[in-house]
């Protein structure tokens, strides 16, 4: 999969007569569109499932400061009109969405839960949860900024995570990550999302009775 990386600068100034040049990149799934942008000091990472997108790691020694986005087709709800998307959001993305997502791991505590949260286009739920890693793997105590929700055909869902005793270091860095994230347009902004009205295309339709005499118009 080729994913595209554009490159900004963002100019900013100090108290003292100096110039600081922070540069960051603004990077683009090519079969989603989904875009995010980050510094260039965070570094992209091997993705570790086939649904993680991105995968970017913070310059943050052993608190291994990290965030990954995924991506999971889900077609489930384009038959619903748009204007239904929040509440699909809050009957399916909601706490025990999560709960689903973090299954893997131990000693899951969900903090600062919102629903009706934004991810880029999508409507979403947002939370900071903190848990112990699964027992595969070398025992952390972590905690992570998540979002999720659903857009058009997929369902999108980001964790920025860290060793919990220096979770308030990054979580600044954490939410700008999540901020930046943005999908490619699939509804029209003045869309009502109602159905077409099939029969109204079609015209009067009448239809003869069994006792051959009486007709039923619809």
């Amino acid at each position: 999969m080729k994913n595209i990386v554009l490159f900004s600068s963002v100019f900013a100034v100090l108290t003292v007569p100096t110039l600081a040049r922070a540069d960051y990149f603004v990077w683009q799934d090519s079969r989603t569109g989904l875009t995010a942008s980050f510094p260039d000091t965070w570094a992209i990472q091997n993705n570790q499932t086939s649904h993680d997108i991105l995968t970017v790691a913070l310059p943050s020694g052993d608190d291994r400061a990290v965030c990954k986005i995924s991506a999971v087709p889900d077609a489930r709800f384009l038959i619903y009109p748009n204007r239904f998307r929040s509440d699909i959001q809050q009957i399916h993305f909601s706490k025990d969405f999560w709960y689903e997502q973090t299954a893997k791991y131990q000693n899951i505590k969900v903090h600062n839960f919102t629903d009706g949260a934004g991810l880029g286009k999508a409507f979403a739920s947002t939370a900071v949860i903190t848990y112990v890693t699964p027992p595969d793997e070398v025992p952390e105590q972590r905690a992570a900024l998540v979002s999720g929700g659903q857009y058009y055909d997929q369902t999108y869902t980001v964790e920025c995570s860290s060793i919990a005793a220096s979770y308030g270091t990054y979580a600044d860095a954490f939410q700008s990550f999540v901020k930046s994230i943005d999908m490619k347009k699939a509804y029209h902004a003045l869309g009502v999302g109602n159905y077409r009205n099939f029969l109204r295309d079609w015209g009067t339709l009448e239809v003869q009775m069994p006792n051959a005499v009486s007709k039923t118009i619809y």
